[in-house]
């Protein structure tokens, strides 16, 4: 698509918007909450201390 229509290339938009992709991704991780998410989904607590233990 970045072919046919630069203004919708992703660096195109980042520089538009003065940000880089490194920023943007970082944004991104930053605002994530992966506990509220899962909770969200139905994990319960009990599965999210399994989950923990196996992430460590």
């Amino acid at each position: 698509m970045a072919e046919t229509a630069p203004r919708f290339c992703t660096l195109h938009v980042f520089a538009r918007h003065g940000t880089t992709e490194r920023e943007a991704l970082l944004a991104v991780i930053d605002s994530f909450d992966a506990a509220a998410y899962l909770r969200d989904a139905g994990l319960r607590d009990d599965e999210m201390q399994a989950v923990r233990s196996r992430l460590r």
